[in-house]
């Protein structure tokens, strides 16, 4: 599937977006973008933040936690969906001195070695060429920068039967269904079971000059969370 069919899904989907995501995670989502906040804070704490770039932001919602927790911070959201940028330009509404670019993760519109932080919130399984991004986001970071992570996994060997159905059955059949966007719905769940497990995900990420920090798994491995530092 190509960047261009998956940014129509996106589109498609942008306005039900963040709504469906609190629905299918029963609320897990907004728990997962806390801690991993607090995971920044504690890995972060000495030295001075200047940039923080939101990978795949979507509608913004984790880039709006990154901007209260570093108030003085420049923070930008990059994504490749123009309507998903749309809607997280109008949450923020002047509030929020956050910077929302369209762009795509395989060519950054940033300088070389100008960012402290990079964050991806369950965007890294949609890269079409994930070789390309992180040679981009190696590019953008800063010696020693820091690379976060939150992406689905797989779950629990007991749980994976229910949880497969539940992802290619009840998303696409009763989600799509109701909101006649049963195609996009129905890759989100491919793209999920189609993913790599946590060591296979880091091993990747590994060959291409980024050291691992810190791996946990959560909500019965439903998520993990990756730490890496730029080599």
């Amino acid at each position: 599937m190509n960047d261009i069919t998956i940014q129509s899904y996106f589109g498609r989907i942008a306005r039900y977006y963040e709504t469906v995501n609190r629905i299918m995670s029963f609320g897990a989502v907004l728990l997962w973008r806390r801690k991993l906040i607090k995971q920044i804070k504690a890995v972060c704490r000495e030295g001075v933040i200047e940039k923080i770039v939101d990978l795949a932001c979507g509608t913004g919602e984790l880039t709006f936690l990154l901007k209260k927790a570093y108030p003085s911070t420049e923070v930008i959201g990059i994504d490749f969906c123009p309507e998903m940028l749309k809607i997280a330009k109008n949450k923020a509404n002047k509030q929020l001195s956050i910077k929302f670019l369209e762009g795509n993760a395989e060519s950054l519109p940033l300088p070389d070695q100008s960012t402290d932080i990079v964050t991806i919130s369950f965007g890294f399984r949609n890269f079409q060429n994930q070789t390309q991004a992180l040679k981009e986001i190696h590019r953008i970071l800063k010696p020693n920068g820091h690379l976060f992570i939150l992406e689905f996994s797989q779950p629990l060997k007991c749980l994976r039967p229910i949880y497969f159905w539940y992802l290619k059955s009840i998303a696409p059949n009763i989600l799509g269904q109701l909101l006649g966007l049963k195609a996009p719905y129905k890759h989100l769940g491919d793209s999920v079971f189609a993913f790599y497990p946590p060591e296979a995900l880091t091993q990747k990420i590994e060959q291409h000059s980024f050291k691992l920090r810190h791996l946990q798994s959560a909500t019965l491995s439903i998520v993990s969370f990756h730490y890496f530092r730029k080599m």
